[in-house]
């Protein structure tokens, strides 16, 4: 018993540690995102989901790759189009197995990664140095409590945020191309509902899984080393998602600000 209830406990910290983290900080973004496409639409229409277009492409290109990655037959693949309140998606072919299951959940759960991925490489290829710079300065230490980790990630995407607002980086042309494509991205990086709804199942099985492999002695060891390895590349992740959330809150208030402008106008008129 007591070590059924060792290896449960690992699992759990591995699981919170890995996808903890994202799960929270995907839905705060949903929010976001949803208020942001709603205030886009209702005052620009169409022309507003055509600027966000190459977000939803990288959405949708998201779930294609969590496809090929899981060996999962695509049947359709619509990149963007719009169709009533749909603006693209990926169709593939659904297998009811455990580890068809786990693949449901890389192919929901795929914008997330892949959006991450392409903010980070923008972020080196168009924003250079003044973007990501001081990351690996402000991480933290190997050991460090939660909290002081948290810390961390907010002060790694707060200095992000400041240097995507500091004058001094919009001199060359390559910052507002890098400004305007993560904005798309950040935008349309979240998951919708049917793209929660098909990762459940996947992630009980996921969980089951690491579950199991805590189980086994020597394979519990590996996965404890596996997740100690990767805590510098979820440092990185969970600062891009917060850099993210914090883009689209100034984003609201910024439009927020707008509209008052504009409603105070029209009163003194």
């Amino acid at each position: 018993m007591e070590y059924l209830l060792s290896a449960m406990e690992r699992a759990v910290f591995e699981v919170a540690i890995l996808f903890g983290g994202v799960f929270l900080l995907t839905t705060m973004l949903w929010f976001a995102s949803q208020r942001l496409r709603g205030d886009g639409y209702s005052r620009f229409g169409r022309a507003y989901v055509y600027f966000v277009a190459p977000g939803v492409i990288c959405h949708e290109t998201g779930h294609a790759l969590g496809c090929i990655l899981t060996g999962t037959r695509i049947i359709e693949f619509v990149p963007f189009r719009i169709s009533g309140n749909e603006l693209g998606h990926v169709t593939h072919e659904c297998r009811k197995t455990f580890l068809g299951r786990i693949a449901d959940f890389f192919i929901g759960t795929g914008p997330i990664w892949f959006g991450c991925l392409m903010i980070l490489l923008l972020a080196r290829l168009l924003g250079g140095s003044e973007l990501l710079e001081g990351l690996e300065t402000l991480s933290p230490l190997p050991g460090e409590s939660i909290f002081g980790y948290c810390c961390s990630a907010l002060k790694g995407a707060a200095w992000m945020l400041r240097s995507v607002f500091s004058p001094s980086n919009w001199g060359s042309i390559r910052f507002p191309i890098c400004f305007y494509l993560i904005f798309c991205i950040a935008s349309e990086i979240t998951l919708s509902p049917s793209d929660l709804q098909s990762t459940w199942s996947g992630f009980a099985s996921l969980v089951a899984l690491i579950f199991i492999l805590n189980l086994i002695p020597v394979v519990s060891a590996w996965c404890c080393l596996l997740v100690a390895s990767m805590m510098p590349s979820l440092y990185v992740l969970h600062t891009l998602f917060l850099f993210v959330l914090m883009f689209d809150l100034v984003l609201l208030f910024v439009a927020w600000l707008i509209s008052r402008a504009f409603q105070t106008g029209r009163r003194r008129r």
